[in-house]
């Protein structure tokens, strides 16, 4: 009983501080790096004094050893989402839902956790007193309670309706919508058409020294080509794709929009366009599409360890539009909330045809 109310007092002391130093910041995306200098510390504080007071051992020693099994921990667990980041969003369109990947990766995270730590409690305690039980016990106890503080507190700063409320139909790609995309993916350009079954093909390679430049495109009257451009926004020069010398012509510009905000492309009849789309720079913003009634609907994810970022709007029709989510392709209806997934990419640009 001394035990289970001193673990359940140990939740509620981690927690307030936790609360407190969640609520300094403003976005989710600065959690990981105030975990990283100050939660790690305060976790192997709290984790290392709740051993020591129920097993007597030597207080400064636990919590030493306690600080460094969280760093330990939190350095390879990060190292694993990264690693796995592009895994976990194929498998959030292929199962039809973000949150099955996401709690599944949780899960993993929780046991590879629980496995880095027991060492850790294992030393805590003198060669002749360890336990191999008892050390898994206090893994297994003490990090069920850390991580449901920590998810707790990440997800009170998250945002995830893009999933939520919006339901992933590849169906919509049944349609023919005559529209040709370009595509850059790493150093490449790839051309193909909208549909169930894309199909790319390779149109251009990059030179290296070019590859993170974003494509645009302008349609040449003269001799009914289209030219490539490769832009770079950093000193607003384009390289063009014929010859690629670098050229500051302004008679040569293309319409280009910022990467993100502004709508990449319209192809509405500009008599008929009673609603509008923006993306914001960062995942927490997300998509907002406002009506002629001036009725704003928001959709955005950005949750523990996933921070996709969506961007690169182009409105296709009266009722849907093209957008990238974390370097996926993605159409989407705004009337039926309906979501499908098209290919990977980076940059895209978009060509009408008949």
């Amino acid at each position: 009983m001394k035990k289970r109310t001193i673990l359940i007092l140990l939740l509620i002391i981690f927690l307030i501080p936790q609360t407190i130093l969640a609520n300094a910041g403003t976005a989710l995306m600065w959690m990981p790096i105030l975990q990283l200098m100050f939660g790690n510390l305060l976790i192997g504080l709290i984790e290392g004094f709740a051993v020591s007071l129920i097993y007597k051992t030597k207080w400064y020693r636990s919590i030493l050893i306690m600080i460094g099994g969280n760093y330990v921990s939190w350095l390879i667990g990060n190292g694993l989402i990264l690693l796995f980041q592009e895994f976990i969003i194929d498998v959030a369109f292929q199962l039809k839902g973000v949150f099955v990947s996401w709690i599944i990766s949780i899960v993993i995270l929780y046991f590879l956790t629980v496995i880095i730590e027991f060492p850790f409690f294992n030393w805590i305690f003198k060669e002749e007193n360890r336990s191999r039980k008892r050390s898994w016990r206090l893994s297994l106890i003490l990090n069920v309670i850390t991580y449901t503080a920590m998810i707790l507190i990440y997800l009170s700063v998250s945002k995830y309706n893009f999933f939520t409320d919006l339901k992933i139909n590849q169906s919509l790609l049944d349609k023919d919508y005559k529209l040709e995309l370009y595509l850059k993916e790493g150093g490449n350009i790839y051309k193909g058409k909208i549909s169930s079954d894309f199909k790319r093909k390779l149109v251009y390679k990059i030179p290296e020294k070019y590859k993170n430049l974003y494509p645009s495109l302008i349609e040449n009257p003269k001799d009914s080509t289209i030219d490539l451009f490769l832009v770079n926004y950093s000193n607003d020069t384009l390289l063009l794709e014929r010859s690629f010398i670098e050229t500051k012509d302004k008679v040569f510009y293309p319409i280009i929009y910022e990467k993100y905000g502004w709508v990449k492309s319209d192809f509405r009849d500009t008599t008929n366009r009673d609603w509008e789309a923006s993306a914001g720079g960062w995942a927490i913003e997300g998509l907002t599409i406002n009506d002629e009634n001036e009725l704003k609907e928001n959709y955005a994810f950005e949750v523990p360890w996933m921070f996709w970022g969506i961007g690169q709007v182009s409105i296709i029709n009266q009722n849907e539009l093209i957008c990238v989510i974390y370097g996926r392709l993605v159409i989407m209806n705004k009337d039926t909330k309906e979501i499908a997934y098209i290919t990977k990419a980076d940059n895209y640009m978009i060509r009408k045809i008949e």
